[in-house]
């Protein structure tokens, strides 16, 4: 997807979430980050240290798969995260449906690929 992660955090002032996006893993579960070369594809909150703050990008967004998380003092939940896609703002004109499943995923996969 193209987008970004939104977090819920609770921390101290000055704590650093740090976020790093892939689109593959490596074998051993590691982002795969070679196919980026020089992209930092990285984004860094840090924390007010003011109860649950949530947070998200304004300015960025990034094409990913997988993201690494690092920084959280605790065992965060699933909740706490929510992956959001980003696009440009376009109206769907009309839609596509067969009898083969294996077709209609090819729209579904391209009409995605355009959408980003």
């Amino acid at each position: 997807m193209a987008g970004w992660l939104r977090i819920k955090v609770k921390g101290n002032a000055g704590d650093t979430i740090r976020l790093r996006f892939a689109e593959v893993l490596q074998k051993n579960g590691e982002l795969y980050m070679e196919p980026l070369r020089d992209a930092k594809v990285t984004n860094l909150y840090i924390l007010k240290g003011q109860g649950t703050e949530e947070w998200a990008p304004k300015f960025v967004y990034n094409g990913f798969q997988y993201v690494e998380i690092t920084g959280y003092k605790y065992k965060p939940s699933l909740d706490q995260f929510v992956g959001e896609v980003v696009n440009d703002e376009m109206e769907t004109l009309g839609s596509f449906s067969c009898t083969d499943p294996i077709i209609n995923q090819i729209y579904k996969n391209a009409f995605w690929g355009i959408r980003q």
